[in-house]
């Protein structure tokens, strides 16, 4: 999460401001160490096992989808391009819907729980599967942001991977679609 302001028209009382140039940073202060950001995995890399809980109980595991495309959908409920990457998804799981293609939206459960994947599904009328995950997910996949994508083959590897949402996707999803299909 991310909060900016912005001020515009307003000055500084230059006779009580105070000279900075003094100031002095606490002994004991250090800068937080960022995380080294991973990749996301390499086109042809099998994907890793993922074991998913639907919203109506049911399980699902990644494996029982060979035979089709599927593309995994990283997202989260409460993230704006997530809504955006959503109505992308529709429109993609109407076009594909007579051929071995399906989508899976993945939520962790450090994020998201049942009752408001549901809540989201139903506001968007989301018409593709959505399942909650264990917290570790997004570790196997390089998850560090909300949405990311991975397209799979039918033999369950890796076509394309794409990281976050942007005018082009659509389109960039439905070129590599239709080259596997």
């Amino acid at each position: 999460m991310a909060e900016q302001h912005t001020f515009i028209d307003y000055q500084i009382n230059k006779s009580n401001f105070p000279d900075l140039s003094n100031a002095v940073v606490p002994a004991n202060f250090k800068l937080p160490v960022k995380e080294k950001l991973l990749p996301m995995l390499a086109d042809g890399t099998v994907a890793p096992p993922l074991s998913l809980k639907g919203l109506n109980g049911n399980n699902l595991n990644i494996e029982s989808l060979k035979g089709k495309i599927v593309l995994l959908n990283f997202t989260t409920t409460g993230c704006p391009h997530c809504v955006n990457a959503a109505q992308m998804l529709t429109k993609l799981n109407e076009k594909y819907k007579n051929a071995d293609f399906v989508i899976v939206s993945v939520y962790q459960s450090k994020f998201n729980d049942q009752k408001s994947v549901a809540k989201f599904d139903s506001k968007f009328n989301i018409k593709y599967s959505s399942y909650v995950t264990e917290q570790d997910a997004h570790k196997d996949y390089h998850i560090q942001g909300y949405p990311n994508f991975y397209l799979l083959d039918k033999q369950g590897a890796i076509v394309k991977s794409f990281d976050g949402f942007y005018a082009s996707l659509e389109k960039e999803m439905t070129d590599k679609i239709d080259i596997i299909k």
